[in-house]
């Protein structure tokens, strides 16, 4: 009995563990694909596109795993091509990025190239953007300092007198928040420094989707077109030379000055003595600095309410409104003491005056200035002689200063003209001109460089023409001077000869002056027998011969026959 409950017992459990095995192994082949699948899908959700889920046999699970695996490969396509066309645009936008990056440094390099100054404003006036020579321009190393910051504020909210500039009268502020362009020309902009200079600007809108979104403005100083400008202005207006007034300002300003509010206004017109001597003896050069220290002289002794005005050459007039005659009186005869202490190379300085003054509307201007020029050339006539006459003489003391030989030559020739003239019977009277006119005949040497007049060699032919144009120099110094005006005529004719190839009109014969032809001999006779800086002097016998040998070519013969026997005391034959 207990054998077969023990067996029993053991078939039973066989029985269990074969069922049990059974129903793994089944259980297994169902829900293997299952876990296949779900395995499959934990992957494809994490990423892994590739993987597909296995098909155990055609079964609801086997087609839900084929349905699986064909939705995987048309997603791995699809994801696939994603990827493609995210690279491709990826590309894209990196090579527009680059596109975008050079254009950007091309216009960067193009702004920072400009001349003229840039920066973008937003529309509450701030920084956006500036170009190199906005920073140059405006004091400023980088960028930075300007970005965000308030451009009006910062460089443009107070005028150059250094009154502020309410941004609601900004032009560009204005004209860019009502989408309009604007054009000033003539403003200033502050540097980081504190100091201002002119500007010429432009503004125009920035527009986003028809919208304003702030403005760019261009601006260049202007310093330079304007200190032109202002200069162009100036030269309109006064005497280069001197600084002075010139007439255009003359003529605006007598038309300025006519009214009621000038009144007393007194009018002195002036006129230098003895310019046109000093330029042909001394030169133009010192003739200008001759006006100029007359000009000098004027501005010191006038007041700062007074016009004083250069009309051209020599001529000078005072504008003085408000101005009774003894005050305009006691100003002319503060520049005369003045210009009495001042000497220019020592040619003394006189100016004479004239002047009137209008007392009423009534009276016209042209009449007033009509009256200060003539009274002004009735001093002429008293003061201007004198003056040319002070002149000569500091002319004479110069050339005798520039050439020591020339002092003693020329006090020989004198000696030997008077003479001459007394060995040909002349009138007492025209033998002292013609004394003095020997003593003078080479005045116009003044005119002269020393290292021509002193040279040891041979004259160039440029320096010999200048020499030879110092008889025609002379004349003009001395027939400026009224009692000289004969004499000058002496002198400008004794390098003539009697065949008539002299200078400097070629006369001939009786034709050239008889004062001119005893100069010319007494002349030659000394340079001959004088030592000079180009060679000894010469015996008397061979100038003696030298005369004799140019009688009749050079010299006139009768003259030359006289000076030999009469003057020197030899014999003619």
């Amino acid at each position: 009995m207990s054998t077969n409950i023990n067996a029993f017992m053991l078939l039973s459990t066989i029985i269990l563990i074969l069922s049990i095995l059974i129903y793994i192994k089944s259980t297994g082949n169902v829900l293997k694909p299952i876990y296949n699948l779900i395995d499959a899908t934990e992957k494809f959700s994490k990423g892994d596109f590739s993987y597909r889920a296995k098909i155990y046999k055609n079964d609801e699970i086997g087609r839900l795993s084929s349905s699986f695996n064909n939705m995987a490969e048309q997603l791995y396509i699809l994801i696939n091509k994603l990827e493609e066309k995210v690279k491709e645009r990826t590309t894209e936008l990196e090579k527009t990025n680059i596109i975008l990056k050079d254009k950007e440094r091309s216009i960067r390099l193009l702004l920072d190239s400009t001349a003229e100054a840039i920066y973008g404003i937003d529309t509450n006036g701030n920084c956006t953007f500036c170009n190199v020579s906005c920073l140059r321009m405006l004091g400023y190393e980088n960028e930075e300092e300007l970005i965000g910051k308030n451009m009006h504020l910062l460089v443009h909210a107070k005028n150059s007198d250094g009154t502020n500039s309410p941004v609601d009268e900004c032009k560009v502020f204005n004209a860019f928040t009502k989408g309009e362009c604007t054009h000033v020309d003539d403003e200033v902009l502050w540097r980081s420094d504190g100091t201002c200079f002119p500007v010429e600007y432009y503004s125009y809108p920035q527009y986003r989707e028809g919208k304003i979104i702030g403005a760019v403005i261009t601006f260049m100083d202007i310093t330079k077109r304007k200190k032109s400008e202002e200069d162009i202005i100036y030269l309109s207006y006064h005497d280069q030379l001197t600084g002075l007034y010139n007439r255009r300002y003359f003529d605006e300003e007598l038309n300025r000055i006519d009214n009621e509010n000038s009144i007393p206004l007194t009018v002195a017109m002036a006129d230098m003595n003895g310019l046109k001597l000093v330029n042909d003896s001394f030169g133009h050069a010192v003739g200008d600095k001759l006006i100029k220290k007359v000009a000098e002289i004027m501005i010191k002794g006038c007041r700062d309410k007074d016009s004083v005005i250069r009309l051209g050459g020599d001529e000078f007039v005072i504008l003085m409104p408000n101005t009774e005659m003894d005050e305009a009186e006691q100003i002319i005869n503060g520049i005369n003491d003045m210009a009495l202490k001042e000497k220019v190379e020592s040619v003394d300085i006189s100016v004479s005056f004239g002047y009137a003054t209008r007392k009423s509307t009534e009276e016209t201007i042209d009449e007033i200035l009509k009256i200060a020029e003539d009274s002004m050339y009735k001093k002429k006539l008293f003061e201007s002689p004198s003056m040319r006459s002070k002149t000569i003489n500091t002319i004479i003391s110069t050339l005798y200063e520039k050439n020591k030989r020339e002092q003693e030559h020329s006090r020989r020739v004198s000696e030997l003209c008077k003479q001459l003239g007394e060995a040909i019977g002349m009138p007492k009277g025209d033998m002292e001109e013609l004394k003095i006119a020997g003593l003078l005949h080479d005045i116009g040497k003044i005119a002269i460089g020393e290292c021509i007049l002193n040279k040891k060699g041979k004259l160039t032919d440029e320096e010999w023409e200048q020499i030879k144009k110092h008889s025609e120099v002379g004349y003009r110094i001395l027939s400026t001077v009224n009692h000289m005006s004969e004499m000058s005529e002496y002198v400008l004719h004794h390098h003539e000869r009697w065949d008539g190839s002299g200078y400097p009109k070629g006369l001939m014969k009786e034709a050239i002056p008889l004062q001119s032809r005893i100069i010319a001999i007494a002349d030659s006779y000394d340079a001959m027998t004088s030592e000079r800086s180009y060679r000894k002097a010469l015996s008397e016998k061979i100038a003696i011969n030298e005369l004799k040998s140019n009688a009749g070519t050079q010299f006139d013969p009768k003259l030359i026959n006289v000076f030999i026997e009469k003057v020197l005391g030899k014999s003619f034959g």
